[in-house]
């Protein structure tokens, strides 16, 4: 295993002197002239072993580095951070860039990086670790907000496989909150902090500890919660700043979060499984910036409706949504984890929307469309779209089903964690954005059938 680390730089020099004679001696002239085109300043610095791909390709990952008069036209002024640790103050570049070796194919550059602090704060960093088949980068920056992007990129074939992101205050303590992404099936986990909870001001200012080994399951409080995140696939924006929504019949398929009320899929947090014959599939997907897409299999809900027993929205089968925004922490100990503002709506089977608790001024309008799903089922769409800025999901989404008997509540499922009517942590949704270096990932296409599933990135 090699590692580079670009924030400490002193700290991996002997390494990397170590290797820059075995570096130029171990690539052909068609190899470099293809690395470092017509840059003038353009040095191999290291060359890193990635083991063998498929069918036993050799792979070979070499970083170059650039002086400060070819820095990224897009970079600033004084270039690059190359060492934030320089005695004279940090060193400047003109950045650096990391191209795999793969056979006798092309080289291949697979990232460009130029450090310009990553935020206000000026305290960004770059880590780059090469295993076999494998690169894993490391970038973090921010200001107040600080974030920490981890990406682990297969090399053959080339494509991002795992995400990690964390995001926290550091005025903030408990604010914290880190998804795990599976950027093949675009499926995405995260876990937070849960307001008023007491936490060690020591060791819990920044990211919360991830779930690890092969029996670990998100966390259920009182500190952390766990929740399934929204994904939003598709990240064009129109006109309105907000998105491009998808067609009039759209069917969501294995591109969405899946919730089932046979207890295999989300949460179940009011009631017993479901037999069966009598499970309710729910699917999600935000659409656009101010849309969710919410699709509903339930078996139960025609006959449930037709007989009419229920009083109110709550006995009958329908969608709730969880919104949520940051709330007034100016009273809030040091070691107790700010408030949020929650707030609750619910959309019937037929389009209306009701206040739940603390609902919005300004309710969503909803419409809907009538499909078949990949399994020949018939299923109900609905678009739910705000009108309203203000009242948007811009924070975390928690997205609850409710099935119902006899004109009650029988069953709730949902993407979070519900305690005492409340969820415990609403995780925000995760953007599907291109990557900058073109590597490919998931992505979700319609097909013919109009059914939305993951395809592979161009």
């Amino acid at each position: 295993m090699f590692r580079w680390s670009f924030f400490g730089a002193a700290a991996v020099v002997l390494m990397l002197l170590a290797s820059q004679a075995f570096a130029a001696n171990n690539l052909t002239p068609e190899q470099q002239s293809a690395i470092c085109g017509a840059h003038k300043t353009c040095k191999v610095v290291n060359v890193a072993d990635a083991a063998q791909g498929p069918g036993n390709v050799k792979l070979t990952v070499v970083e170059v580095r650039f002086d400060l008069a070819e820095k990224p036209t897009d970079a600033p002024d004084e270039g690059c951070i190359e060492d934030v640790e320089s005695a004279d103050g940090p060193a400047r570049d003109g950045g650096q860039e990391f191209w795999l070796l793969a056979g006798n194919a092309a080289p291949k550059r697979i990232l460009a990086l130029c450090n310009d602090g990553y935020g206000a704060a000026g305290v960004g960093e770059d880590q780059i670790e090469v295993t076999p088949n494998m690169v894993t980068w490391d970038e973090d920056g921010g200001s107040a907000w600080r974030w920490q992007v981890t990406k682990q990129i297969r090399l053959s074939p080339l494509e991002v496989v795992h995400e990690f992101v964390c995001t926290f205050n550091t005025i903030g303590p408990g604010s914290g909150q880190v998804t795990e992404i599976d950027r093949l099936a675009l499926k995405a986990r995260s876990v937070g902090y849960v307001p008023g909870a007491k936490f060690d001001t020591d060791n819990d200012g920044d990211c919360p500890n991830w779930p690890n080994g092969p029996d670990a399951t998100l966390p259920i409080g009182p500190k952390l919660a766990g929740g399934y995140a929204v994904i939003m696939p598709n990240t064009a924006r129109g006109s309105d700043g907000f998105g491009v929504a998808y067609p009039d019949g759209t069917v969501l398929g294995d591109c969405a979060l899946e919730m089932t009320s046979d207890g295999l899929h989300g949460f179940l947090v009011y009631g017993k499984e479901a037999a069966p014959a009598d499970a309710a599939t729910i699917r999600v997907i935000k659409e656009t910036e101010s849309a969710l897409l919410i699709q509903v299999y339930d078996p139960t809900a025609a006959a449930e409706l037709a007989a009419g027993k229920a009083k109110s929205w709550v006995g009958q089968p329908h969608i709730e949504i969880w919104t949520s925004e940051p709330g007034d922490a100016s009273n809030t100990p040091d070691d107790v984890v700010p408030p949020v503002i929650l707030h609750q709506i619910a959309v019937g089977l037929d389009d209306k929307t009701y206040a739940g608790v603390n609902a919005p001024k300004t309710l969503p309008t909803v419409t809907h469309w009538i499909a078949k799903d990949e399994k020949g089922r018939d299923v109900a769409v609905y678009r739910v779209k705000w009108d309203s800025d203000e009242d948007r999901p811009s924070f975390g989404i928690g997205v609850v089903y409710s099935q119902a008997k006899d004109g009650k509540q029988l069953r709730l499922i949902s993407n979070v964690q519900i305690k005492k009517n409340k969820p415990l942590y609403l995780p925000e949704a995760w953007a599907n954005e291109t990557e900058d270096n073109g590597i490919a990932g998931g992505t979700c296409a319609i097909g013919a059938d109009k059914i939305l599933n993951v395809a592979k990135m161009p």
